[in-house]
């Protein structure tokens, strides 16, 4: 009995260390076509898609939930553009066709806010959360023809102010941004017509930052930009995609500047590859703990890097094909999300940190205790907001040998415990959930 034990935890442990080498690890949804990838404060992520409405998990993956109620319409003509969310975690959607929307309670119904919007063709939308007050956001119409505009509100939407936008009546409106620092804002113009900024505070007019010797009108430019990002400093970073016509670097690359667009760093040292791939677009900037960043591209695989772009990584381990995304996100807790093409979501969840890591939203997490235990154990932790909490136990087989623990726990000390009664004496393992820490650890029974 004994050998038979220690070689069901050996071929367990061995399991676990072969999946630990896939980077990536799939997850059981959303079916669909993702566009878009966001998170909360609680760890929970949202997924917009071309088809099929919003998705959530509040289990990290495990499972997803359709979430549509109060919006008009799903289908190929109304895929859910952008999602952004509020420091008091409002959501806010762009739906191609549909309009701008509002969920107060985690995504479970939504409020049209875009109904005085003169186009339902909503392509982006940006937030800038500012402390305690109501937060500015700004949204991109692409409509076609004579409706490319951009619009402003600091009332959540019930009023909108529009925005002026750089000569580009009938050029494209790709992306818009909000400084996280300052009344700056950002729009990326039509194809390779360029990135422009607006200052209201200082002289009221866009100034275009990928070619500051032209700083009025839109024109043809070796960058085109789909995504604008900002990291947990303020950092900007751009993804500039290849042209044919680039007569600077031949493949899609992240641009970062710390100055607001004055200077550009092109990040593309280590693994970046160097090569032309034709018309390869950067899909998603998504950031983790200080430094350490995933960009996905359309045709070039998914990199990854721990010194803030100065080398990337390729991190295609696990994912399909040849680990080409169309969305990428980062949780607290250093968790990724990336959504490649025709496929589920994928994760990776940070190996290196400990169970006793403090992040935002969970003070504190301890390890199971006591360890061995004869007759009950218990995980300790501290929350400093009221957060939804899951403790998975499994024998050697990975298969579940009690009831898992799901609740949700409300500010302050905790001691999620489990009986032993009924458990023969061997090694367990537990996956703990909480907020965006997702960990394991395990705990000997003894008789």
């Amino acid at each position: 009995m004994r050998s038979s034990l220690l070689l069901s935890v050996a071929l367990f442990f061995s399991i676990v260390s072969l999946k630990a080498a896939e980077f990536w690890e799939v997850s059981q949804g959303p079916p669909g076509s993702v566009i878009c990838l966001a998170s909360n404060s609680r760890g929970h992520i949202f997924a917009g898609t071309a088809n099929d409405a919003l998705f959530r998990s509040t289990d990290y993956g495990a499972t997803w939930e359709r979430k549509y109620e109060g919006l008009p319409g799903m289908g190929y003509d109304k895929p859910v553009m952008a999602i952004v969310v509020g420091t008091d975690d409002n959501l806010y959607i762009a739906q191609k066709g549909n309009g701008v929307f509002r969920s107060t309670n985690n995504g479970d119904t939504w409020t049209d806010i875009g109904s005085t919007l003169p186009s339902k063709e909503v392509r982006s939308i940006a937030i800038r959360n500012r402390g305690a007050g109501e937060p500015r956001l700004a949204i991109g119409i692409d409509g076609g023809s004579g409706m490319t505009k951009m619009f402003l509100t600091d009332d959540r939407g019930t009023t909108w102010t529009e925005q002026a936008l750089p000569g580009v009546q009938y050029q494209g409106l790709f992306e818009v941004a909000l400084s996280p620092n300052s009344n700056k804002m950002w729009c990326s113009i039509g194809y390779n017509k360029g990135i422009f900024r607006l200052d209201p505070d200082g002289v009221n007019f866009w100034r275009r930052i990928d070619n500051p010797s032209n700083t009025v009108e839109p024109g043809e430019s070796d960058d085109n930009f789909r995504v604008i990002r900002f990291d947990h400093q303020g950092n900007m970073f751009l993804g500039r995609n290849a042209l044919a016509t680039s007569s600077k670097i031949q493949n899609a690359v992240v641009m970062m500047s710390t100055d607001d667009g004055e200077s550009w760093k092109y990040l593309k040292g280590g693994d970046w590859k160097q090569e032309y791939v034709i018309n390869c677009h950067i899909t998603g900037i998504a950031f983790g703990k200080p430094g350490e960043i995933v960009a996905t591209t359309d045709k070039s695989g998914t990199y990854y890097s721990n010194d803030n772009g100065d080398t990337w990584i390729v991190r295609n381990e696990g994912l399909p094909g040849d680990g080409s995304c169309a969305a990428a996100v980062g949780t607290v807790g250093n968790h990724f999300y990336v959504a490649p093409y025709g496929d589920f979501i994928h994760h990776h969840l940070d190996p290196s940190t400990s169970v006793n890591e403090t992040i935002p939203g969970v003070v504190r997490v301890e390890n199971a205790s006591p360890n061995p235990a004869a007759d009950r154990f218990s995980i300790p932790m501290t929350l400093d907001r009221p957060m939804d909490v899951t403790v998975r136990l499994v024998n050697a087989n990975g298969m579940e040998v009690v009831e898992p623990f799901t609740s949700a726990l409300g500010a302050g000390t905790h001691r999620v415990s489990f009986s032993t009664a009924g458990l023969a004496s061997g090694m367990y393992s537990y996956r703990m959930q909480v907020g965006g820490l997702v960990r394991t650890g395990s705990v000997a029974v003894v008789r």
